[in-house]
């Protein structure tokens, strides 16, 4: 080992005497030694200061380079729908690597790229993005013009929350279908009574026959007796076998009668059971009644205690016009109370404009009245008994006979059973006449005010007139879609129209009912015909309840979610505001002032002028395909429905909107002064209820698809006195009517209204022309009342409503992306073909570089420092 140092040693002296040339040469080696390793580390902080920047700027060059790719968005599909996604026009990955080659410029020799990457995310085919993207659009300008027409979205959920009307229409439907188990029983009681009445006409055409065969019989028995005294034996066998035919002719009477007799009291019997059904159901009505009122009075007293206001307790749809009972303040204040259910049976007295089951009840009640006073009078107490003796004085009498021989008898045997002369004292033989004067009270039972029945026959076949104008569609929006088109299958529910299809068949059975009352009064073809028309009421009214049950899916959730509801309202309102319907495809405008009309130019729409589509042809409507690339203006009425014939989806939304306006107007048409002013008609006043029930809302929607506005909430029907005027107003030029039925449009119910007019020229008009979006008056009034009610509001408005109220989240995204699909693809056909699943909202990039080095420290750095970053940028 030493002799290693040594060698060692050596070698190293004799380098410095050849190498370094004395002290100088030792200071170089030391700097060398010392300096070097401080000359490296900055060279090294030099090259991280640089590998940071160009780090911060590849990031910058990543980010400019992305935002410019996001630079390149759809034109159209901003313009026409304010949302954001990049064009499809150029490839993503093109136009980002474009830019980042362009940018990298900026990085002189400092990096190197390797590979880049660019792909489009969260296209608009995404319901989350879809909706994302609808919120930030419709947070501003949906509330703004809604605040602008005065669509106060705090009050009307608060209406929303207290509306009666379905709760009105169910019980309607519970009261009718009460009703028509009355009706039934009522009409046996007449069946009964027309039974009783036959029975008793032929009992006394058996008492007359009895009578008269009696006298036959006795004045042949005279003869033989006259014969015997006066000695003629001659004339005797002839005389007596005179008396043995009248004997069998009067034997036969009698059994004749004894039938008759029978058949009479089986008639009283039958008729007392049926008079007793029904004395129990008008005892059931009346206790059901009676303990409602009782609740209803202490939940009144209740509510005034624990919060110091007067309370009025009226029935829930107004002045009893439904069987629930609301508690309102009493001092008039218009806004909705609560209401409870009506107890089992119940049909309330009412006042003014009465329930169809009150109407039908005092009818039954009178009837039954009648009938039990001609009960009480006809068919006495212990009747049977009576009758019993009778049939069996009668049938003993007319065995008697049977066998009778004139040889054996005298007259003495005449005035003693069995051969005496028989008298009926169960049953008065004129009864029939009685009888005859109960079924007269009972025929003019309804209503004697033939004139009113003629009136609202006369309203009732105006009211079809009306419902089968053609009406129910824009005849130049006549396109049926392609779905191969679609970006989803379009579900079109068909229920609406075959709810709507039942209107023409309520309206004709409640004039068939109101015509069984006319002229030549028939109380059982009256009863007959009631019962008919309460069943297909009872069906009618439920069917409705049903359908809004189904249809307002998203009522409920919206009242208890605030949150949710105004979710849904920038969701709904956006699409009221930004899509063409009937109202607004020629004039109108997207909030953002895209104009409807180059949507329908776009579609290769024309003016076909007028409107089509009427009661009767509903049944031939149907989600009729086609080979049309996209809706003409009709688009708001396909976000309602989903169907791909723009004539359907018209039509559907016209029914969509009838069925709220049905629901809403309720309150407004119980409470028509003319219904209470009918109060005489009796039980033809439900043939006026029906007709006004029916045809409020089609007057409503009439107005509405005719660029007029509409109060949300009634609170003046236009079948009223005060309603009449405004409604000759808001018709003026819509409808297409003769003289004589703008005559009786104009002065319906005149009597009942006073003779006052429905011509008056100091109303105000709902429905100016027609502003930027539809029916609002432009004006900017935030006032949400007029003398009609409340909120007036244009078709526009109502189908953001329906909206709300019946489309759920998925079929509106879903129905969304197809309207943007067929508009966007229709547009860029010439360009590419679009694909909403490919209108990306947002850009992810995958790049790969290196960085070059500036010095070279290392043999191992001569490729450079390699990097991946990853970057996405959205909208």
């Amino acid at each position: 080992m030493k002799a290693w140092f040594k060698e060692k040693r050596k070698a190293i002296r004799h380098f410095l005497k050849r190498k370094v040339n004395g002290t100088k040469g030792m200071l170089s080696i030391f700097l060398a030694l010392v300096v070097s390793p401080l000359l490296m580390s900055t060279f090294i902080f030099i090259e991280y200061a640089r590998i940071q920047s160009i780090q911060e700027l590849m990031k910058e060059v990543m980010g400019s380079s992305l935002y410019s790719t996001l630079g390149h968005y759809d034109d159209y599909v901003e313009e026409r729908f304010d949302l954001l996604s990049i064009s499809q026009k150029d490839d993503v990955n093109t136009t980002y690597q474009g830019y980042m080659k362009a940018n990298m410029n900026a990085l002189g020799k400092g990096a190197s790229i390797q590979s880049m990457e660019a792909s489009g995310q969260h296209s608009l085919g995404s319901a989350s993005i879809l909706k994302q993207q609808i919120y930030e659009a419709s947070e501003y300008t949906v509330m703004a013009q809604a605040m602008w027409d005065g669509f106060d979205l705090d009050r009307i959920k608060k209406k929303l929350d207290g509306l009666p009307g379905m709760k009105q229409l169910n019980a309607g439907a519970e009261v009718a279908n009460k009703a028509v188990g009355y009706a039934n029983d009522t009409k046996d009681m007449i069946n009964s009574v027309k039974d009783f009445q036959e029975k008793a006409k032929d009992f006394k055409e058996k008492c007359q026959n009895y009578k008269t065969k009696y006298q036959a019989f006795q004045t042949a028995m005279q003869t033989v007796e006259s014969i015997r005294n006066s000695g003629q034996e001659e004339g005797l066998p002839a005389a007596e076998a005179a008396a043995d035919a009248a004997a069998r002719e009067l034997a036969t009477a009698t059994k004749e009668l004894s039938t008759s007799l029978g058949n009479l009291y089986d008639a009283s019997k039958d008729l007392k059971e049926k008079m007793e059904k029904v004395k129990k159901d008008l005892s059931e009505v009346k206790e059901a009644t009676k303990k409602k009122k009782e609740e209803s009075k202490e939940a009144a007293t209740e509510s005034a205690a624990s919060t110091g206001t007067e309370i009025a307790t009226i029935p829930a749809a107004g002045n009893g016009t439904g069987t629930e009972v609301a508690t309102v303040p009493a001092n008039g204040s218009t806004e909705v109370a609560t209401t409870g259910t009506a107890a089992d049976g119940e049909i309330p007295d009412g006042e003014g404009a009465e329930t169809i089951g009150t109407d039908a009840y005092k009818w039954f009640e009178e009837m039954h009245k009648a009938t039990e006073n001609f009960a009480n009078k006809q068919i006495q107490k212990g009747i049977d008994a009576i009758v019993e003796a009778e049939k069996t004085s009668l049938n003993n009498q007319a065995t008697a006979l049977s066998s009778f021989t004139a040889s054996g008898h005298s007259m003495a045997d005449l005035s003693s059973a069995p051969l005496g002369k028989i008298e009926m004292k169960g049953f008065k033989e004129d009864v029939a006449k009685y009888v005859d004067e109960l079924v007269d009270i009972l025929d003019k039972s309804a209503t004697a005010d033939q004139d009113g029945i003629k009136e609202v026959i006369a309203v009732g076949r105006l009211a079809q007139k009306l419902m089968d104008m053609k009406i129910f569609y824009d005849n130049s929006l006549d396109s049926n879609i392609n779905p191969a088109l679609l970006a989803h299958t379009s579900s079109f529910d068909t229920s609406t129209l075959l709810t709507a299809s039942g209107f023409a068949g309520m309206l004709q059975d409640a004039i068939d009912f109101a015509d069984a009352c006319y002229g030549i009064p028939n109380v059982f073809k009256m009863i007959t015909k009631l019962a008919s028309f309460l069943i297909n009421l009872a069906k009618f009214l439920a069917g409705l309840v049903t359908w809004m049950a189904e249809h307002f899916i998203n009522l409920a959730k919206f009242l208890v979610n605030y949150q949710e509801y105004y979710h849904a309202f920038l969701l709904y309102g956006y699409a009221a505001y930004n899509l063409p319907n009937r109202t607004t495809y020629k004039k109108g405008s997207t909030l953002t002032g895209y104009s409807f009309q180059k949507v329908f130019s776009l579609a290769g729409g024309s003016d076909k002028g007028g409107k089509g589509g009427a009661m009767s042809d509903i049944a031939s409507l149907g989600n009729n395909s086609g080979s049309d690339p996209m809706f003409k203006g009709a688009e708001l009425e396909y976000m309602l429905t989903g169907a791909n014939s723009e004539y359907t989806a018209q039509a559907g939304a016209f029914f969509d909107g009838y069925m709220l306006r049905l629901m809403v107007d309720c309150y407004a048409v119980f409470n028509s002064d003319i219904l209470k002013a009918l109060s005489g008609l009796g039980p033809v006043r439900i043939v006026a209820t029906v007709i006004f029930l029916l045809l409020e809302p089609f007057l409503d929607m009439v107005i509405l698809v005719n660029g007029g506005t509409q109060v949300l909430f009634k609170t003046t029907a236009y079948l009223s006195t005060k309603g009449l005027p405004h409604l000759a107003q808001d018709m003026a030029g819509i409808l297409d009517l003769s003289d004589e039925q703008k005559s009786t449009l104009g002065g319906m119910f005149e009597r009942e209204r006073g003779g006052g007019s429905s011509t008056g020229t100091e109303v105000a008009v709902y429905h100016d022309d027609p502003a930027k979006h539809g029916g609002q008056d432009g004006s900017g009034k935030t006032n949400d009342k007029n003398e009609m009610g409340y909120f007036p509001l244009d078709y526009t408005a109502h189908g953001a409503i329906l909206m709300i109220l019946c489309t759920p989240y998925d079929q509106y995204t879903d129905r969304m992306q197809n309207l943007i699909q067929l508009e966007a693809k229709e547009k860029h056909k010439k360009d590419f073909d679009f694909d909403i699943n490919k209108a990306y909202t947002s850009v992810h990039s995958d790049n790969k570089y290196k960085l070059n080095i500036f010095m070279n420290l290392s043999p191992t750095l001569t490729g450079g420092f390699p990097y991946e970053k990853q970057k996405d940028l959205a909208y």
